[in-house]
């Protein structure tokens, strides 16, 4: 009996250990579907959390989804999907549907894409942009954007994806393109432009790099002196050792000047030796660029080839200096109203007048009173210079003081740059061969008239 109630009370013990255990087991496994069923609520919340902001970013991207499984050849879109190519609700999601809505340029096209990814390891990717042909809005431009599942072989199962009608992105970028072309088109014009002028100007350009000391001569700038482009290295001493020794000094002060007071501007005018020995009259101008900091770091500039304009002026300084000092008295009239645009100082002085005072005026009141009147006589000159385009003749003159004298004039036309066409006359006094004229004239004629008389006398005798 003791050893039975022994063996009774070791098996309850092992019964309640078994059921202590069991119920460890069953909190143990009620905790863990508690957290996991949090877990799932955890999850599922945040699923309906992505797929609301999938939903909203899909609603404001405007993107049509779409579905396709390669195996049964079904497609499923969505509403936006089939407002997007215009398909009303009782067609059937096809994909020779889709296709007949791509434009016919395009089709092969993507045709041939979605063959390429349907083969393993082919990519799982599908990014496309091409038109389609709406029923109603007519030529539309669309992007397609898709993912392809695949079973474990690799074969494509299912192509997922969206579509997005980019027609007005399209269309911007092509009018953007046309502007960068309609500005691409305009800057080669201009550039085209700017050769041309450089070439008739004879303008060569240079960029000094105040750092480095490096300056960049461009063709034309190296041609003016005679130099190939590869003859001339890229050193400031290829410019300064050309200058003339005479205007060097000067023509480095204002260069300094420059670089330390950028504001001011450079305009220079300088000897040039060219290739061949000779010097060349330089007309250079510059501006400079600036850091940050505002030091100067670049200097920009030009050369212009002036020794023509140089020979030029010094030619007309050379007569004007004749014209000033010449015997005869040079006035030049315009044609166009007889107005006196120039007047040498001999020829004002000849007629009384002080430095100037016969600018503007009519060239009548130069003429004296005869049997014309000034006018008239002034228009008879200028008929016989019109008709000859040159002439010779005598003129009386009036002075300021209204006394009277005689002039051998010579006269010519020609086009004057700012004046147009006049009439440029050469006068010297010739009071005294003109009265010495008519004294042998009247002298003579009293000759002749006593030749007259005399003969009459003596036929009278006989």
């Amino acid at each position: 009996m003791l050893f039975r109630s022994a063996g009774i009370a070791e098996d309850i013990t092992e019964r309640k250990q078994a059921r202590l255990a069991l119920e460890q087991l069953n909190a143990t496994l009620e905790q863990r579907v508690t957290e996991r069923t949090q877990q799932l609520v955890e999850v599922n919340s945040a699923l309906q959390d992505s797929e609301g902001r999938l939903r909203m970013a899909l609603e404001a991207s405007q993107a049509g989804v779409w579905a396709w499984d390669a195996l049964t050849n079904r497609a499923q879109w969505d509403e936006k999907y089939r407002e997007l190519y215009g398909y009303r609700p009782e067609q059937e999601p096809t994909h020779e549907l889709w296709i007949s809505s791509i434009h016919p340029d395009d089709r092969a096209r993507l045709e041939a894409q979605i063959q390429r990814l349907l083969p393993p390891a082919a990519g799982n990717l599908w990014n496309e942009e091409f038109r389609i042909l709406h029923p109603t809005k007519g030529l539309r431009w669309m992007t397609g954007l898709g993912h392809i599942e695949r079973d474990a072989q690799g074969r494509a199962l299912r192509f997922v994806g969206i579509n997005l009608d980019t027609t007005e992105r399209k269309l911007a970028e092509e009018k953007i393109l046309q502007l960068n072309e309609s500005l691409e088109r305009r800057v080669q014009e201009r550039t085209a432009q700017l050769e041309q002028a450089i070439q008739a100007g004879n303008v060569g350009l240079w960029d000094w790099d105040l750092r480095t000391n490096q300056v960049y001569f461009s063709a034309h700038w190296k041609g003016q002196i005679g130099y190939a482009e590869d003859e001339i290295s890229n050193q400031f001493s290829e410019w300064e050792s050309r200058v003339h020794p005479d205007d060097l000094p000067a023509t480095l002060q204002k260069v300094n000047a420059l670089i330390a007071n950028p504001v001011e501007g450079y305009h220079v005018e300088f000897r040039f030796r060219h290739k061949d020995g000779s010097y060349r009259w330089i007309l250079a101008q510059a501006s400079v660029l600036c850091d940050s900091t505002g030091k100067a770091v670049h200097m920009l500039g030009s050369h212009v080839d002036i020794t023509s304009l140089k020979e030029t002026e010094a030619s007309l300084r050379l007569q004007s200096e004749i014209i000033q000092n010449m015997e005869e008295g040079i006035v030049l009239v315009r044609l166009t109203d007889g107005k006196i645009v120039y007047a040498n100082p001999r020829f004002e002085n000849m007629f009384g007048y002080s430095g100037g005072e016969l600018d503007g005026q009519s060239v009548d009141i130069l003429n004296a009173a005869s049997d014309q009147n000034p006018a008239e006589r002034t228009r008879q000159i200028l008929t016989e210079i019109n008709r000859a385009g040159r002439y010779t003749y005598e003129v009386h003159n009036r002075r300021k003081d209204g006394s009277e004298f005689w002039c051998l004039a010579t006269a010519s036309i020609f086009n004057h740059p700012t004046y147009g066409p006049v009439a440029l006359a050469a006068q010297a006094n010739n009071t005294e061969r003109h009265e010495a004229a008519e004294k042998i004239r009247l002298a003579e004629e009293k000759y002749r008239l006593l030749d007259r008389k005399s003969t009459r006398l003596n036929s009278s005798h006989r």
